[in-house]
Parts: C-alpha cells; structure tokens; sequence
C-alpha cells in the first residue's frame, strides 16, 4: 500500500474509486477535476487502486497528489481493509466516484461510521440502459 499520510491527520472527505487515468477517459477527467476542486477546500485522501500492469499508473497517483489529494493506493481487493485505517478520521462523508464502487465497499462504511453522509456519483447509470435494452 501507497501511504503517504501519517496516521492521525484528519480526513475531511474520503473518496473511494480508482485513480483517475485522465487523459484516456472523459469520465476519469471529470472525476480528477472534481478532486482539484475539493482539494481546493477540503482535506481530501483518495482510497484507490490502479492498473497495476500500466507504466502510467504513477504518474496518474502523482497528478493527483499534485492537485493537493492524498493517495492511499490499494489493490482493488484490499479496498475494505483500507477503508478500516481510514474511515475513523473521516469528518465530512465518504465520496464514490462510481456506483459498483459503493456497491461492495458501502456495508463495511455503514456498519464503521453509521453517523457519515454517503455521496456516490453516478454520472452514468448506463447499467440502466442495458437492463432496459435486456
């Protein structure tokens, strides 16, 4: 695991997604403009995970720590113990970039920290779509 914040520093929000591979998806620089500009206000910690197989995987985790986001990067499967050192210090609510996200992490939030707003944002619901077209 990528930690690059000491352990007692608060959390205002805590977002959970993959890192953002901005210049290969529109969604993924919406998503990477919406951290800048939290960033921007609040103490914002990623909780994410990467294309391990990609060499450009870093420079994604750094433009994100550049715009003022600090990273905690995981493997996809890890997500949850992640969440365990960090949810205690959320003081604001717990951002998921994608529904599928909050979908597998959102029991082990709920059952942490009952008392925090859950945000998810769901530009797309495009599984919607192929239900309805199913």
């Amino acid at each position: 695991m990528l930690n690059l914040m000491r352990a007692c520093e608060p959390i205002d929000v805590l977002v959970v997604a993959p890192v953002p591979d901005f210049d290969r998806a529109s969604g993924a620089l919406r998503f990477y403009s919406m951290l800048r500009m939290l960033a921007r206000k609040y103490r914002v910690t990623l909780l994410g995970w990467i294309d391990a197989e990609d060499p450009r995987s870093p420079r994604y985790v750094q433009a994100v720590t550049d715009a003022g986001v600090t990273v905690h990067v995981v493997p996809r499967e890890d997500v949850v113990a992640g969440l365990d050192e960090l949810v205690g210090r959320v003081g604001v609510c717990v951002l998921f970039e994608f529904f599928t996200s909050a979908e597998w992490v959102l029991g082990s939030v709920r059952l942490r920290r009952p008392d925090l707003p859950i945000v998810n944002d769901s530009v797309d619901v495009h599984y919607l779509r192929e239900m309805r077209g199913a």
